[in-house]
Order: C-alpha cells, then structure tokens, then sequence
C-alpha cells in the first residue's frame, strides 16, 4: 500500500502572524489582587519605608502610628481609620481627638487587653467620628 496522500505527523501548522522565538508581553494589571480579596490601586511607588508614604496619608495618621507601625501595617491602618470615619469629618478638623483615640488603641493593643487591633479601631474611630457628627 501506498500511502503518499496521507498526512504524515511531521507536518506543523505555522502561523504567519509572529515568529514563534518571540515573547509575548505580558500587559501590567492595574489592580494588585491578593489572597485577602482587598483590592490595591498600583502606584508605582514601592513601600519600603514610612516615609513613601508620608505624603500619601493625613499627617494626623501619620505622626500617631509611625512610631508603632511599619509602612505596610500603616496603610493598612489608614484604610481601617478611612472606612470606619464618616464621610461627612475631616481628620485634620478633629486631630486631636482622632490622635487621643488612636494613642488609646495603640496602648491596649500593646499592653494585650484587645487582640484584634483592626477590629477593635475601626470600631474606636466609627464611634468617634459619630460622636463628633452629631455634636457638631
């Protein structure tokens, strides 16, 4: 038998668009997805120190947790004080209560009476910032 008219399997379907030796790019995403489903907007900026990020955050937050805190916990932190405010207030009107309450948790979180730190400011500076809403 012969079997001229039969594909043989040396044969390969080659595209024409692109060589086949370069590399594709790899488009960045804008978005940093991590394991804990919090959704961090790329800056370019690299957190190595406190101090990229002094500029990023109130001074308030700032001055009161970077003593205590590295770079990364203090973002983390001024998300937590950020989600837990009212919209309505600025930190900087009410600095020195916003300073009074963090120092108070920052106290019990290192003398151990709290063991949730996230948990326990958002709930310190949710009740803060409703207490400075309606008095004012």
């Amino acid at each position: 038998m012969n079997r001229q008219n039969e594909p043989t399997a040396e044969l390969k379907e080659t595209s024409t668009d692109a060589p086949s030796n370069v590399e594709k790019e790899v488009e960045p995403s804008v978005l940093n997805h991590s394991n804990t489903n919090t959704y961090v907007l790329e800056t370019g900026v690299t957190l190595n120190s406190a101090r990229a990020i002094k500029n990023a955050i109130p001074e308030v937050i700032y001055n009161t947790l970077n003593p205590f805190f590295n770079a990364k916990d203090l973002q983390r932190l001024t998300g937590v004080v950020f989600r837990a405010k009212t919209s309505k207030l600025h930190i900087e009107s009410y600095s020195d209560a916003f300073t009074d309450a963090l120092l108070d948790v920052i106290r019990r979180y290192k003398e151990g009476t709290i063991s949730n730190l996230d948990g326990y400011l958002y709930a310190t500076i949710k009740r803060l910032s409703r207490r400075l809403f309606l008095a004012s």
